[in-house]
């Protein structure tokens, strides 16, 4: 018959090797918040190109029906941010309707959004729109405006930042661009 020596783990061993689970758990469990964040930042990008797009598609649209909707727009300047502080959007930011965009009438080329999705605001952020004459340099400046007097070509900018309850310089910013020619 063969003997076999039976050899336990000690309570030091035991607590060595909880302690070093705990410590490979503690290290994953940190990954989490970063994963989280990165998962917020890449859905407001995608928010914030939609956004872009959307404005920019109701810009091409009316521009083509009437383009002194380009009028309200600020020549050359990017405007200033509105919102610089803490920012409580159903106190500080008076939403009107169910749009989604919400404007303070002020023709400033500022305006702030909100996204969300059943109960939960996934983004809030500020819009900032300004245009710039477009010169073709192959045909003399005075062929890019019309009989009246109008430029027949902009260059649309437009920045969003979010989130907006953060600092203005403190935020996420993307910066998107169209070019609208008035073909009438």
């Amino acid at each position: 018959m063969i003997k076999y020596n039976k050899i336990f783990f000690s309570l030091l061993e035991i607590i060595i090797a909880i302690a070093l689970l705990g410590i490979g758990v503690t290290s994953i469990m940190a990954l989490f918040p970063l994963g989280l964040n990165i998962t917020k930042n890449s859905i407001a990008q995608n928010y914030s190109a939609t956004e872009a797009e959307n404005i920019f598609a109701y810009l091409s649209a009316e521009a083509h029906k009437n383009w002194n909707i380009l009028a309200s727009i600020d020549d050359d300047t990017k405007p200033k941010s509105v919102f610089g502080g803490i920012i409580k959007w159903d106190v500080d930011v008076k939403q009107e309707g169910d749009s989604d965009i919400w404007d303070d009438t002020v023709d400033d080329g500022v305006y702030v959004f909100k996204v969300q999705s059943a109960t939960n605001t996934d983004m809030t952020g500020e819009i900032l729109l300004w245009k710039k004459k477009l010169y073709n340099y192959a045909v003399p400046p005075e062929t890019m405006v019309n009989a009246s007097g109008v430029c027949i070509a902009y260059g649309v900018y437009m920045e969003i930042s979010w989130p907006l309850h953060v600092q203005y310089s403190n935020r996420k910013k993307n910066i998107y661009y169209i070019e609208l020619v008035n073909k009438n």
